[in-house]
């Protein structure tokens, strides 16, 4: 995989275009069924090497975004992270909400053990910044990356 892929409208679109740094955007519903082939992208991007994440929840619909849904993407997210260790540098989420941003803080808090850096912003533009300085620090960035 190497672009832009987005499956259909209840699947995230991951962005690989500025490789190491990937842009993920949630659908507004997503479905079940999407998140394997989801996973498959991230198992892909993962695969070229180290990288970090934006991942971008704004338009994600809270109340369809089920335990059951944050459960499955966090449980695959946790085995990429052992099949690939050390290949996440950094993931920033972005959010309006503070208190979706909190909710995420914790969750990465509690799930990831100080593996790789992560932050949650209000808008990209941080975001994208402070992903690009975690890969700057790490020396995965040309000088025109940055």
């Amino acid at each position: 995989m190497n672009g832009l892929v987005s499956l259909d409208e209840h699947a995230p679109t991951v962005d690989t275009r500025e490789f190491p740094l990937v842009r993920i955007t949630y659908p507004r519903v997503p479905k079940a069924e999407a998140l394997g082939h989801y996973l498959d992208m991230c198992r892909d991007f993962y695969a070229r090497g180290r990288c970090a994440t934006v991942v971008d929840l704004r338009p994600l619909a809270l109340f369809v975004n089920t335990a059951d849904n944050r459960r499955r993407i966090a449980e695959a997210m946790d085995q990429l992270g052992r099949e690939f260790p050390d290949h996440l540098v950094a993931e920033a989420t972005v959010h309006p909400l503070r208190v979706v941003r909190a909710a995420v803080r914790a969750h990465n808090w509690l799930r990831q053990e100080g593996r790789f850096a992560t932050e949650s912003f209000a808008s990209p533009g941080p975001a994208l910044a402070w992903a690009r300085a975690r890969l700057s620090a790490a020396g995965l960035l040309s000088s025109d990356q940055r």
